[in-house]
């Protein structure tokens, strides 16, 4: 990585496009003025999460996930599982690999500034951590897909992730999400990525780096894929 703790890498062409493909066939049952309405949302895009791609979309994220650990920190990389709770509510397992869709003008579809490792953090505590091996490092690969551009995109805080981050759980419209301890003001906030046409970019950042994304002041849907990395040597 970097000091900033992020960095821009590139991003298999065949997986964006299957990745886009498959989240426009899903959108084309859905109109989206209904799409606005918090009841129907929530009840058909799992309040902005949905573990929902196809197993080809999940054989090639593996691949990725591979040639980036490989890549960029030559160690064995794999996507994990989701955690025991997710895994229930899907009823069978999956990757932890979703996509996130944004509304315009819809504060309640981002969320607190935050790290993943929170993430982890609460699932070690409640005994809900996924299945993997001896981890050595864990990384986030954040995706553009749709509707991003230079001030509509995700929010990264540099070099928030050489700092010992703390969190507190806020409740967050349907969700109860960690929020960040830290003075955020503290911390300068970048885009640093976007979706650009002919381009296929995304995001790798540690999983301590302070994190947001932004209102959608677009005419259009915000959507993007992401997915954590377990290393080990």
């Amino acid at each position: 990585m970097n000091k900033l703790g992020y960095k821009k890498i590139n991003i298999s062409p065949i997986l964006v496009k299957k990745m886009c493909t498959f989240i426009r066939n899903k959108l084309k049952s859905h109109k989206e003025t209904k799409i606005q309405n918090d009841k129907y949302f929530h009840k058909f895009f799992s309040n902005k999460i949905q573990r929902a791609f196809s197993v080809e979309i999940e054989i090639l994220a593996l691949k990725e996930a591979y040639r980036i650990a490989y890549k960029y920190f030559q160690m064995i990389g794999t996507i994990p599982y989701v955690d025991k709770s997710l895994i229930k509510k899907c009823g069978y397992p999956k990757l932890d690999l979703f996509f996130r869709l944004v509304r315009k003008n819809k504060a309640s579809d981002i969320g607190f500034p935050h790290t993943d490792k929170f993430f982890w953090m609460i699932a070690k505590k409640n005994k809900i951590t996924p299945p993997f091996s001896n981890c050595k490092k864990r990384i986030k690969i954040w995706i553009p897909l749709i509707g991003c551009n230079k001030t509509n995109s995700l929010l990264v805080y540099p070099k928030s992730h050489l700092t010992k981050n703390y969190y507190e759980v806020k409740k967050n419209i349907n969700n109860l999400r960690p929020k960040t301890k830290q003075k955020i003001d503290n911390f300068k906030s970048v885009s640093p990525v976007f979706c650009q046409k002919n381009k296929y970019e995304a995001l790798m950042f540690e999983d301590n780096l302070i994190h947001a994304g932004q209102i959608n002041k677009s005419s259009n849907l915000r959507i993007s894929a992401e997915f954590h990395i377990i290393m080990e040597k």
